[in-house]
């Protein structure tokens, strides 16, 4: 796909007028705070490493629906996605069909990797990091996101949970070093979703006792109950001092972290030096 390809409309993630990304809250009310902080760091971590217009290219693996497709098309000149056939997500739009744990492309081919809440779903994390690192050109980065607090989602294939010290482990195995890791939010953030989850499975449970839909997700309830709530998490997130800054790999340490979470961020490099993984 070319950077002059149309792009969907009525997806996730929207450009508004003064050019800044931002979730549609209409699309996934109940993850809106989980959605907004991947993307912001995405933005970031594309700010900071890459040039818009510019002449490389983006793998996104497991990509769904392509929800980040808007944003990242600014900065390659060519962006390639892949899932699996059987995935959940809407895949008409795909450009391959196929595994993270065998990846039908040369070796560095991409400049850039986007792998977004995809690594729990892996029954071989180990063999698809180390696919990603194979296709990733030397200097290449890689941005990846993953649960750690979440409910079990698209049973059966919901197989880990990784905490930071996992991602630098599997990372070093495969040949890359973690540049940073950030998480998404900290106790009040898994307080407010753990809130919200009860939340929903009233109304849901609600309206299968009435026996027809619930109009709740699109109603003003939605926004005051759902909707505002995360909003303002996330206005006192971006304010607040070093809550949304990454660790950088050589401090990620236990005091580093909120022992609750619901996930981490993590930008990855290829090096042309080896990168040894730490053993017991």
């Amino acid at each position: 796909m070319n950077r002059e390809d149309p792009i969907p409309m009525g997806e996730l993630v929207i450009k508004a007028a003064n050019g800044r990304f931002h979730v549609d809250e209409r699309q996934r009310p109940d993850s809106l705070l989980i959605d907004e902080i991947i993307l912001q760091e995405l933005v970031a971590f594309l700010e900071r490493y890459f040039e818009r217009g510019g002449s490389g290219r983006l793998l996104d693996a497991g990509a769904g629906s392509r929800p980040y497709l808007p944003v990242y098309k600014e900065f390659f000149a060519s962006v390639v996605s892949i899932d699996i056939p059987g995935s959940p997500h809407g895949i008409a739009g795909l450009d391959v069909a196929g595994t993270l744990h065998r990846l039908p492309f040369g070796d560095g081919a991409f400049d850039c990797i986007l792998c977004t809440e995809v690594f729990e779903h892996l029954h071989d994390p180990f063999l698809a990091m180390k696919e990603c690192s194979r296709v990733l050109k030397h200097g290449g980065r890689m941005f990846m996101s993953t649960p750690f607090f979440n409910p079990l989602h698209e049973i059966p294939h919901d197989y880990y949970r990784f905490t930071p010290f996992a991602i630098r482990h599997i990372a070093a195995c495969s040949g890359l070093r973690v540049v940073a890791i950030g998480q998404k939010g900290g106790e009040g953030a898994f307080a407010l979703m753990y809130v919200t989850y009860l939340w929903m499975r009233f109304w849901l449970k609600l309206s299968e006792r009435l026996g027809n839909a619930s109009p709740f997700l699109g109603s003003l309830l939605t926004r005051l109950t759902i909707v505002l709530p995360q909003r303002l998490y996330l206005g006192l997130w971006k304010r607040r001092d070093g809550q949304g800054d990454a660790v950088v790999c050589d401090e990620v340490s236990v005091g580093k972290f909120s022992p609750i979470t619901l996930g981490y961020t993590a930008v990855l490099e290829k090096n042309v030096a080896p990168v040894v993984a730490e053993m017991e």
